[in-house]
């Protein structure tokens, strides 16, 4: 996955560029907060970054290769104070979830605490070979994913951020009040075609979003009222749009003396004027994306005016 050569990349195409579900961060909340791009890393801890990677799959299935890989993550990359974070047999009771349906207790490898001494990270590993979203071969009564053990920790602790990995997958968790959960996957098998993924994992990670500004749930917060604000807009337009389009075909039924929508009661008229605007939508979507295949002989947008002329 690299980002294509020759064209003006947009400041954070790389959020369209890798996994991601659900809504944590938005496009133009990065680009209002950090204008030039994800925050970059120096050449040094980049080939550092990569170097450590190396070791680690040397030979993936050695714990303390895995431990290294980790670590360096935490502490050289993402900068993160070790005094302020603590390992399971550290953490309260209340960290230390006990699942009275399953008879069986989950907590991550270690939490990072703010400077309020209130935990604001889970950090949670799995073994190399364990996809993060198949079920785990573990013992214990509860056989699920390791996600969705992570998920249930989170609602369980208050705890709204996680960060999951197995080496290779660094899976961003974030749990929003009230809200089903969202998450961004870096892969870091992708981190030496691409700089920009390495800065934009760390730019979302780095001290500052714990200890400074902005935090990362205040990015998180943004975004999620900065997307309601677009969806009420949207809402409102695709309304007005019908409201018009519902208009102008009346006008022009009886302009024809009723011949136009002969046979069409008002359900039928509306369900038919609230899907073609709607698709409108998606293809004008797809085409600032540049998802449409090329070569048309009319912009997508011209096709849609003509056939509605056509229908009219």
């Amino acid at each position: 996955m690299t980002i294509k050569k020759g064209k003006q990349p947009h400041r954070h195409d790389w959020l369209s560029l890798i996994r991601r579900s659900g809504l944590l961060v938005t496009e133009p909340v990065l680009c209002e907060t950090f204008p030039n791009g994800p925050e970059k890393i120096s050449q040094y801890i980049y080939r550092n970054t990569l170097n450590e990677r190396q070791r680690w799959l040397a030979d993936p299935g050695a714990a303390r290769r895995f431990a290294n890989w980790k670590n360096f993550i935490l502490r050289d990359l993402l900068e993160l104070p070790q005094q302020k974070i603590r390992r399971t047999q550290e953490l309260p009771p209340e960290l230390n979830v006990y699942l009275i349906d399953y008879d069986q207790s989950i907590s991550p490898n270690s939490v990072l605490y703010d400077n309020d001494d209130n935990p604001v990270l889970g950090i949670w590993t799995t073994n190399h070979e364990q996809d993060l979203d198949r079920v785990e071969k573990t013992k214990g009564k509860w056989r699920t994913t390791p996600d969705a053990k992570a998920v249930r920790w989170m609602r369980e602790t208050g705890v709204s951020f996680v960060l999951l990995t197995n080496g290779s997958i660094f899976r961003i968790l974030h749990t929003p009040p009230g809200l089903p959960e969202v998450s961004i996957d870096f892969d870091s098998s992708e981190w030496e075609e691409e700089k920009q993924f390495v800065d934009a994992f760390t730019t979302l990670l780095k001290q500052e979003r714990w200890f400074g500004k902005p935090f990362l749930s205040d990015l998180a917060a943004s975004s999620r009222h900065r997307q309601t604000e677009l969806n009420d807009q949207l809402g409102k337009q695709v309304r007005e749009a019908t409201e018009k389009l519902i208009l102008a075909l009346d006008t022009e039924d009886f302009r024809l003396k009723n011949e136009l929508l002969k046979g069409l009661d008002t359900e039928d008229i509306y369900r038919a004027v609230v899907y073609f605007i709607m698709r409108i939508v998606f293809i004008l979507f797809a085409e600032e994306w540049s998802l449409l295949p090329h070569g048309n002989v009319f912009g997508s947008s011209e096709i849609c005016v003509h056939s509605l002329s056509v229908q009219v």
